[in-house]
């Protein structure tokens, strides 16, 4: 949660982190058996934000988006993100030898992300900035 203390690994000692079932967040978290992680595991993203916003668990292991969505759905229980997992880049695919789309769809995305309409576009769907590293 937003007003939480927790900043890095020992911080999420005896507090409770939800996940989706099978996801790359429940894997990694699982895997870290060094940590002594407490694990709440739900079917699916929106009974696992339904668990946040009613207090069911203190942390979340999820994306930006569906972090932001557990505010939306109960403002008193802003979550944010505290302690990143993993950042996964994601690419548009194009047949092989496309070469002119790919030559319009990177000029399209240089110009965009210089004059901030790929950010805006971004922040829009998924609540957040793109990570500073993309912006530049």
């Amino acid at each position: 949660m937003k007003s939480s203390t927790v900043k890095d690994w020992p911080d999420l000692k005896d507090k409770s982190i939800g996940v989706s079932r099978g996801t790359t967040q429940d894997t990694t978290l699982s895997n870290m058996k060094d940590k002594d992680l407490k694990i709440a595991r739900y079917d699916d993203d929106a009974t696992m934000v339904t668990a946040a916003v009613s207090g069911q668990v203190d942390c979340v292991g999820s994306s930006a988006t569906i972090i932001n969505q557990i505010g939306v759905k109960n403002p008193s229980r802003v979550f944010e993100s505290r302690i990143p997992l993993a950042t996964f880049d994601l690419a548009i695919g194009l047949k092989k030898g496309e070469q002119r789309l790919m030559d319009k769809l990177n000029a399209w995305i240089t110009e965009n992300v210089k004059n901030g309409k790929l950010n805006a576009i971004y922040k829009k769907f998924h609540g957040v900035d793109l990570p500073a590293d993309m912006r530049s």
